[in-house]
């Protein structure tokens, strides 16, 4: 499906080197001229770019926008595709006829932007699914890489110059250096972006996912973690082998508990159920989550990935489906309003065109005149740097970046890091030797292993008093080697339990535990 060869050979056939910067944290960096507003810009144009390639959705157009008139792309299989015309065209070709609203394929991890002279420079770790084979129910993790970006600030807003794939371990692009395009605007402060969501919005809705999969998977609360994130009456469908229909917290609470269920259309209650989940599960990670305006709320539509332990006690990572989701802000937080679930090639049910606008009539979000300024717990600047922070440190190594000091910068001077097998690696010099590995071991600019979701924060209570920010981290993490056919190998699974603080350096982590999937 994806031919990551000739994306090498396509990539190699270019000239002049354009230098990237360090995946890791500088011992000191500049200010960055990127807003919050900015980052989360940048983060959409690489949803929207996957939900377009993978539905062909408008004959092409939404893959196509998100780059400039003149943008470039080089794919996955090495095509050159310059101008947005080109781009529509490969966004419509379907030769497997699998596109459409509940194609799932791209999967996007670990994105980090930086500031260039011309606007932007990102790199995202992208996995791809294939289509389930004959007598199979899902599909499979195949090739993965990462997306290379050049981007700048234009009249329509944040939009890609140049988009290139490096397929994983492939050669590093060789690529001629792009002129000064369209500089950015000196920083002004700027309320709600393009989509009419502040800082705090996106930083809501990203807050709202990531407890999805911590609630749900360990049932916290007696599933009342899980329910709260509905509103009173909100739904939650799955459309799977029957419809499950949920309505209303106290029957959310038990079913994220594991004592409510409907099966064939019949409904089951158990008030005796004991405790089935664990506090290490990866059951739901949610992933290219696309947001959309709409007169009801945000339409948010992420696409699942579940991982697990294998009946051979190794991890395994599936493609599931996709979620259709209404999302509404009250007082306290943004939560579901509705939550559809659907497996990919099903239908989508007419009951979610209520909340899905014509894309011409969207004219961004607008709150409710009666709502007030929600301000999430962790300001929008410190959240994006925490995020960045993960994607970085995994980015860091996975490529053993400044002899594995990239990494070891990602780490208070005494920080600590403690792996699957319970050794302590403590200091950055020990932190350093970790990233570079074993004499032999596969590392460098092009390789991606540690793919990170579901980064679920929570201030230390009392930290502000004592003027040291500090933040309670845990995250997702699936250790994978993406194969040029067939199905990728996964390595490992499991959270990262993380403390962080905010040093004059900015963010770094004091403490990370791996700790191991278990089985529920």
């Amino acid at each position: 499906m994806k031919n990551a060869a000739a994306a090498a050979v396509v990539v190699c056939a270019l000239c002049t080197v354009q230098a990237q910067p360090p995946p890791g944290p500088s011992a000191r960096s500049a200010p960055s001229r990127l807003s919050a507003l900015d980052y989360f810009e940048i983060q959409q144009l690489s949803a929207r770019f996957a939900h377009g390639m993978d539905t062909g959705v408008a004959e092409g157009a939404m893959a196509a926008n998100v780059f400039t008139i003149d943008g470039l792309l080089i794919d996955p299989r090495g095509r050159r595709a310059k101008g947005r015309a080109a781009v529509e065209a490969l966004a419509r070709e379907d030769p497997q006829r699998r596109k459409g609203p509940t194609n799932v394929s791209e999967l996007l991890a670990n994105l980090v932007v930086d500031p260039s002279e011309g606007g932007a420079i990102a790199r995202t770790y992208v996995l791809f699914a294939a289509a389930p084979l004959p007598g199979q129910p899902r599909g499979i993790v195949t090739t993965g890489g990462q997306y290379r970006d050049d981007l700048v600030r234009t009249s329509e807003g944040w939009r890609i110059r140049r988009r290139v794939f490096v397929p994983a371990d492939g050669p590093e692009p060789v690529l001629p250096r792009l002129t000064p395009g369209e500089a950015p605007p000196p920083p002004a402060p700027r309320p709600t972006s393009s989509l009419g969501l502040s800082a705090d919005d996106f930083v809501g809705i990203e807050r709202l996912y990531a407890d999805y999969g911590h609630t749900f998977d360990t049932g916290s609360e007696n599933g009342y973690g899980w329910a709260n994130l509905y509103t009173p009456d909100g739904v939650h469908v799955n459309v799977v082998n029957s419809l499950e229909y949920i309505k209303g917290r106290d029957l959310l609470a038990a079913f994220a508990f594991g004592a409510y269920r409907v099966n064939g259309g019949f409904s089951s209650f158990n008030v005796a159920q004991a405790p089935t989940k664990t506090f290490l599960s990866l059951a739901h990670i949610q992933t290219s989550i696309l947001l959309e305006p709409t007169p009801d709320g945000v339409a948010a539509k992420p696409y699942r990935l579940t991982g697990a332990l294998g009946a051979d006690n190794g991890v395994t990572l599936t493609p599931g489906g996709v979620y259709y989701d209404l999302l509404v802000r009250d007082a306290e937080r943004w939560r579901f309003a509705a939550s559809w679930y659907l497996l990919p090639g099903l239908r989508v049910p007419d009951a979610i065109a209520r909340f899905i606008s014509p894309v011409a009539t969207r004219g961004g979000y607008a709150p409710p005149a009666s709502s007030s300024v929600v301000r999430e717990r962790i300001p929008a600047d410190d959240h994006v740097e925490i995020h960045q922070l993960y994607a970085r440190t995994a980015q860091a190594l996975d490529s053993a970046m400044d002899n594995g000091n990239a990494y070891a910068r990602s780490f208070t001077d005494d920080g600590v890091f403690t792996d699957a097998a319970g050794t302590v690696h403590k200091g950055r010099v020990a932190l350093a030797a970790l990233a570079r590995g074993e004499p032999g071991l596969q590392r460098g600019p092009a390789h991606v292993e540690h793919f990170v979701w579901q980064i679920h924060l929570e201030p230390v209570t009392g930290a502000d008093r004592l003027g040291v920010p500090e933040v309670r981290g845990r995250a997702y993490v699936v250790m994978v080697k993406p194969r040029s056919a067939g199905a990728a190998e996964i390595l490992n699974g499991g959270q990262y339990w993380d403390d962080l603080v905010k040093t004059p350096d900015g963010w770094r982590i004091r403490s990370r535990t791996f700790r191991r999937v278990e089985r529920n």
